[in-house]
């Protein structure tokens, strides 16, 4: 029934999800706001608070910057760990680091990754009263020995592990 944003990695990811979906939650009178197709963060973020019945798609400006207080967002979707672009300033950063003989991926693109995901987190829990459900569809939170920098780094929740076919 809407109040529901999901966070993506990528402009790519948001512009597929929406053509797949879109046509479905409008059947059921839900609106479906992405980011670089119908608008900026900032107005969409606008047009979500103000209109329950709506789905939000966004990917960086969204995964900061935003509050939705209350109930105006209960379940927030996060398609993938935020790892940073592995852009030319990426590659300088891991090459240095690599010639140093340090932990390029322990040092700062974990870190990096584990602050996205925490402000993510954060779109949906702004204060102690708000509640809601956080999905986060990347298997790598499962199965990686980094799980746990991930999940120490939210406030206490409850965790419910599902299978995707489940």
């Amino acid at each position: 029934g809407g109040r529901l944003l999901a966070l993506f990695t990528n402009r790519r990811e948001v512009e597929a999800v929406a053509a797949l979906i879109g046509p479905h939650v409008e059947d059921e009178g839900v609106v479906l706001l992405a980011q670089g197709v119908h608008g900026s963060a900032a107005a969409l973020a606008e047009e979500f608070r103000s209109h329950p019945a709506t789905v939000l798609l966004g990917v960086d400006a969204l995964w900061t910057g935003q509050d939705f207080p209350g109930d105006a967002l209960v379940c927030l979707v996060i398609a993938r760990l935020p790892f940073p672009r592995q852009d030319a300033r990426f590659e300088a950063r891991r090459r240095a680091a690599q010639d140093e003989g340090r932990d390029w991926f322990r040092e700062f693109y974990l870190p990096e990754a584990v602050l996205r995901f925490r402000q993510g987190f954060g779109r949906l829990i702004r204060t102690e009263a708000d509640a809601g459900v956080v999905v986060v569809l990347d298997h790598r939170l499962t199965q990686k020995t980094y799980q746990r920098e991930f999940l120490e780094s939210l406030p206490e929740i409850e965790i419910a592990r599902v299978a995707p076919d489940a």
